[in-house]
């Protein structure tokens, strides 16, 4: 099986990472606007990183908020990072695997779209998230993960 760095390098050339963002903004607009009302967040000053940021769509999104202060990209895939600092060349965007990845500073939200499935072992990664950084976790994943997650541990 190929290594979903590989995958994504290889969209990020093709543009269809540009699908992905057509394809998801509703969803991402839906869950921001959630996360953000639930959490006061739209009231108050807040940090962000988009884990799985591709081009940087999202951060590019959560920048144009008043309240953001900063929002981060994170990705794997070297080329989708070089697409997102080409489209974006002032925002902050890293190259960085997870779960050995971690944030340098604590932040108030943290957005991941379709990603926690590519990892080996999303708990352990869920499980640091939840347990050390005081923050709102915003994630989308697909129907078939979330039906295999209820098989694994329910």
């Amino acid at each position: 099986m190929r290594d979903a760095t590989d995958v994504f390098s290889e969209w990020a050339g093709k543009g269809k990472d540009e699908g992905m963002e057509i394809g998801h903004a509703a969803s991402v607009s839906q869950m921001l606007n959630l996360a953000l009302a639930t959490n006061n967040l739209s009231q108050r000053p807040f940090t962000a990183i988009d884990i799985g940021c591709g081009n940087g769509w999202v951060v590019r999104k959560l920048q144009c908020l008043e309240k953001c202060l900063s929002a981060e990209g994170v990705d794997g895939s070297i080329s989708m990072i070089e697409k997102a600092i080409q489209i974006d060349p002032k925002g902050k965007y890293s190259v960085a695997m997870l779960p050995q990845w971690r944030p340098k500073n604590p932040v108030d939200l943290i957005h991941s779209m379709e990603f926690l499935y590519y990892l080996e072992d999303p708990v352990t990664t869920l499980s640091y998230i939840l347990l050390t950084l005081p923050t709102t976790l915003l994630v989308s994943i697909s129907f078939f993960f979330v039906h295999l997650l209820k098989k694994l541990f329910l």
